[in-house]
């Protein structure tokens, strides 16, 4: 939560070297999100891509069960996955602490 809120904050001294990508919109607009993140980068597309299949290929993670989703597309399919995942009143709790900055970056609260 720290880091979420230096983030939104208004005078967050890093704001220039900063960009927020959401998952759901990771989802829902790929090539979009992508395009944004390399250009935030300052790296051609054909290079972001070249980047991240070798660190996909890389990650030895994605072995362990933990960790398999690492070397899974991501799809729409698992937006809202922790509602269901996570007990009722996990899910409280972390709406408690997280309810500020779910709501400045476009969630819907349950």
């Amino acid at each position: 939560m720290n880091c979420v809120k230096d983030v939104t904050a208004p005078d967050f001294p890093a704001r220039s070297r900063t960009t927020v990508i959401r998952y759901e919109d990771l989802t829902s607009v790929p090539h979009e999100q992508v395009d944004a993140m390399s250009k935030f980068l300052g790296i051609p597309l054909e290079t972001e891509r070249q980047l991240a299949s070798l660190a996909t290929a890389a990650d030895q993670r994605t072995s362990r069960p933990e960790f398999r989703r690492l070397g899974e597309s991501i799809t729409p399919a698992t937006v809202g996955r922790w509602r269901a995942e996570m007990g009722l009143a996990d899910a409280r709790c972390y709406q408690q602490i997280a309810s500020a900055a779910m709501v400045h970056f476009g969630y819907e609260l349950a």
